[in-house]
């Protein structure tokens, strides 16, 4: 199971949708420095359970895919029955 660049990507995407989120306009006044903190905080945090989940679904996918039968198999279905 190798998905490296996969879950980079969606880590990637992850994390900026959420520091546009942490960028919409609120109601609470925020300091400049303090809002991107937040933002980097949140992308940090996104990419980091996007990237998890996204793992841990790609583990268990492989887990129960079946593994391909061997080339020089006699059975054409992988198994002697």
């Amino acid at each position: 199971m190798r998905t490296p660049g996969t879950t980079r990507l969606v880590g990637i995407a992850a994390g900026l949708s959420a520091v546009g989120l942490a960028l919409t306009p609120s109601l609470v006044p925020r300091p400049a420095l303090f809002q991107g903190f937040l933002a980097g905080l949140s992308f940090g945090l996104a990419y980091l359970a996007a990237a998890f989940l996204f793992r841990l679904a790609a583990h268990f996918y492989a887990r129960r895919r079946p593994s391909p039968p061997h080339p020089l198999s006699p059975f054409p279905c992988g198994h002697g029955g």
